[in-house]
């Protein structure tokens, strides 16, 4: 009876050992993609910035070469164009930030989770075997 519970006991621990790394090892991965997304945000950013530079440095070479003189309307369209890719820029980067902090809350949760199964586990298991001796 006694090797029984040993064995019991092992098996319990083996499990709840079993359920705490493997959290550890998703929460790993889960912060492993918020890493990946911050980088991710942060290439976009700087695409978008240089992409919105080149559309405004296309229009006012345009202007220019046509003769249209810098003030007044386009100036005002080129000003809007500038603001709006600005807002733009940061609603992405406040966008891929946020992606990254729902990951990286996820990673805390399942490692919490992880601990508290493997409590479970154990008093459970515990519970059981103390109930059959």
């Amino acid at each position: 009876m006694a090797w029984q519970a040993v064995l019991a006991a092992v098996g319990i621990g083996l499990s709840a050992y079993s359920q705490y790394k493997g959290s550890k090892q998703k929460a790993a991965g889960l912060e492993e993609q918020a890493e990946s997304e911050i980088l991710a945000t942060a290439f976009n950013v700087r695409r978008q910035e240089r992409s919105g530079s080149a559309v405004v440095g296309r229009a006012r070479a345009l202007r220019g070469a046509s003769g249209v003189a810098f003030t007044g309307s386009p100036l005002m369209v080129d000003e809007a164009t500038v603001r709006e890719l600005a807002t733009n820029v940061e609603e992405s980067k406040r966008l891929g930030l946020k992606r990254a902090e729902v990951l990286r809350k996820g990673a805390s949760n399942v490692e919490s989770a992880g601990k508290i199964g493997a409590i479970s586990s154990l008093l459970r298991g515990g519970g059981e075997i103390g109930f059959n001796l």
